[in-house]
């Protein structure tokens, strides 16, 4: 029996069956294990710039560069990220994103839901603000599409009653000038022509 009362310093390997292995082997760490940093605050702690790399080319990193966070699929396969259900969290709890396995899809803007689909289609709350042209061929697009209206159009009343239907003094005008008007005053209708040729 060996008792030594200060550190074993060695060239070469060092085997042993019944001593503790935590300072010794290689392969086990009891303590905090730091990579790039001598001060490691949790299991294994990488310095900023210090890569977590998987596979045999490296394809898969995670690491941060002292500003940002990173994770990097720099392979020719996918990445896949799978779970029953995948949230993306602010690191407060605030909610993102949430994704449920054969159910709905969610996108939020500071912690309230906007966007959900749904086995029908989508829900939006909200308002939806276009660039372009939004095209539909099932959705009511009375309030998207500028140049096609699928259901009944009110000018003036929240409740149209036929295709185009336009309130009390709420006029429609023909010609570049608006020179013939059709409208109903609330009591009579009127069709009115302002210009210079003749209503025929």
């Amino acid at each position: 029996k060996l008792t030594v009362a200060g550190n074993i310093s060695a060239g070469g390997a060092i085997l042993t069956d019944s001593i503790s292995a935590t300072k010794l082997d290689p392969n086990y760490f009891a303590g905090k294990v730091g990579i790039g940093t001598t001060g490691p605050q949790h299991g294994l702690h990488l310095a900023d710039d210090c890569k977590l790399a998987l596979g045999t080319g490296s394809d898969l990193q995670i690491y941060h560069n002292a500003s940002s966070s990173f994770i990097d699929d720099t392979g020719t396969g996918s990445l896949f990220i799978r779970g029953s259900q995948i949230n993306f969290n602010k690191y407060t709890g605030e909610t993102m994103a949430q994704f449920v396995a054969d159910g709905s899809v969610s996108l939020n803007h500071d912690n309230v839901k906007k966007i959900e689909t749904t086995a029908t289609g989508v829900t939006v709350v909200g308002t939806i603000s276009a660039g372009g042209d939004i095209m539909t061929d099932s959705i009511s697009a009375t309030k998207l599409d500028p140049n096609y209206f699928a259901g009944k159009v009110g000018i003036g009343t929240t409740g149209p009653q036929v295709a185009l239907h336009l309130a009390d003094d709420c006029k429609l005008a023909l010609g570049d000038g608006s020179d013939l008007q059709i409208y109903h005053d609330g009591s009579d209708s009127i069709i009115k022509d302002d210009g210079t040729g003749n209503l025929e």
